[in-house]
């Protein structure tokens, strides 16, 4: 692979469109979102990708303007068309990032560079929209043992056991994955290899088939993961998390409500004019309502199940959509030659490069190595501090998902992509050859990155404990950002 030096992370800031945002929205009885919106008056209306849902204003603590990706590239694209190759660069560099690939690869498809940076992007776009043949499903149906629905996109197949719909989201999701994952490493200067054939992804239904699978394929050890990529199969295989205990849990308490919207609608249909209703709710007084408190009641009930819905799709569509890019990164890292073979690297490298595409905003893939909803409040937690040498020799990983070691992966791999970008490639590059031994990957580390381990811990350590998500940065004081 050829490296090359970059200019990483520039950033150009335009306006957002007039009358439709991403907002980052905050409800006052607990949850926070990060979607696009549009207001008139006292209505909101939130674009997401269950279609859109309507609020009134007074639901929220606070909204804050300003965080739409998908409406300052207009204004972006159209500054970089007026603009030098390298502010064209910059702009398809942002893109990516930002979760916009698929924008970014029709926006290359339009130029016609003369230096070789864009050339570079322009030669890598073109080969993404080559011809790839369809696989050959015989041996992956064979060993998920399952009834599937075969979708087909432009880089990808999807075995599912879903929705017309939801195969279909979801494979957008892989291929803006795809795009991305190819698009960043040309950007930085590597050349690498496309597949001849499009990749495949099974999305079982049940998590018990999904078991069932990883005991079939002597993967009994990751029964505690919701996806798995098989690096011999080269197949991505998950479940559907809405089986998941924290899903449960959402939607026995959006039945609960359901039944006390219902029962007070039927106490508002049999509540003569002037007669009054006795109502408890828990954590709150027992109350007389007149009909005209019922009325207000029942309608505090209708937005805070809007609400709790919302939340309850946003959480499945955080952990599932997450999970699939994660696996399809893995299968990536592998079939691009990014890594020589499989285990060409150490685990901690393979499980840090895949939580930096899996972060999902608003229910919809949004990006790279951004500060992560999920991962950055892991990573907090954990005690000790991570230290760099057990993370370099995988101690926590191999066996099936541990929360604080992925954590740390991630945090650590966020911190070179973003500051040490020129060195983390020289590490990538140095463990490439034939018999590289574990022991000396410590070594490798500091010797690519020219710190002593303690320097580089302090430095990574400083670095992410500065890092927020949008959402937490601008939240206001006081209000819970998780939904009751």
């Amino acid at each position: 692979m050829k490296l090359s030096s970059c200019i990483y992370f520039l950033i150009i800031s335009f306006l957002t469109a007039p009358d439709v945002h991403a907002e980052l929205l905050y409800f006052r009885e607990g949850g926070r979102l990060q979607a696009p919106i549009e207001s008139s008056g006292q209505e909101i209306k939130i674009d997401l990708p269950e279609g859109v849902r309507i609020f009134a204003r007074s639901d929220f603590a606070k909204i804050v303007d300003g965080y739409s990706p998908s409406k300052e590239w207009p204004a972006r694209k159209a500054a970089a068309l007026r603009g030098s190759e390298s502010e064209q660069q910059q702009s398809i560099r942002w893109a990516v990032e930002n979760g916009l690939s698929l924008e970014a690869l029709e926006f290359l498809e339009t130029l016609n560079p003369s230096e070789l940076p864009l050339k570079r992007l322009k030669a890598m776009a073109s080969r993404l929209t080559g011809h790839r043949a369809e696989p050959n499903l015989k041996e992956q149906t064979k060993a998920l043992a399952g009834t599937f629905r075969t979708t087909v996109g432009r880089w990808g197949v999807l075995l599912h056991q879903h929705t017309a719909e939801e195969a279909r989201e979801r494979l957008e999701v892989l291929e803006r994955v795809v795009v991305a994952f190819y698009l960043y490493w040309t950007d930085l200067g590597l050349d690498l290899k496309l597949p001849e054939t499009l990749f495949v992804s099974a999305w079982y239904e049940k998590q018990s088939d999904y078991l069932h699978f990883l005991d079939r394929e002597h993967a009994s050890g990751f029964r505690g993961t919701k996806g798995y990529y098989h690096p011999t199969r080269e197949l991505v295989v998950a479940y559907d998390t809405r089986e998941d205990d924290a899903m449960q849990q959402s939607r026995l308490a959006i039945e609960a409500l359901k039944s006390e919207l219902g029962r007070v609608n039927d106490i508002l249909t049999r509540l003569p004019r002037n007669a009054r209703a006795k109502f408890e709710r828990p954590g709150e007084p027992a109350r007389s309502l007149d009909r005209q408190g019922v009325i207000k009641l029942r309608e505090r009930l209708v937005a805070d199940l809007a609400r709790r819905q919302v939340l309850a799709d946003l959480q499945w569509r955080e952990v599932e959509l997450g999970t699939a890019a994660h696996e399809m990164t893995h299968l990536l890292i592998v079939k691009s030659g990014l890594a020589s073979r499989f285990d060409a690297f150490p685990l901690w490298l393979h499980e840090g490069l895949a939580s930096q595409f899996e972060t999902i905003e608003g229910g919809r893939w949004s990006g790279i190595a951004k500060p992560h909803p999920l991962r950055l409040p892991d990573y907090r937690t954990i005690t000790p501090t991570p230290r760099l040498a057990p993370l370099a020799n995988d101690v926590g990983l191999g066996q099936g998902y541990s929360r604080d070691a992925y954590a740390a992966c991630w945090s650590f791999v966020n911190y070179a992509i973003h500051e040490r970008p020129t060195e983390f490639l020289t590490f990538i590059a140095s463990i490439q050859g034939p018999g590289v031994p574990t022991r000396t990957r410590i070594d490798l580390l500091r010797r690519a990155f020219g710190q002593d381990v303690p320097d580089l811990e302090r430095d990574w350590h400083a670095w992410i404990r500065g890092q927020q998500t949008s959402l937490e940065r601008e939240s206001p004081r006081g209000t819970d950002p998780h939904p009751r």
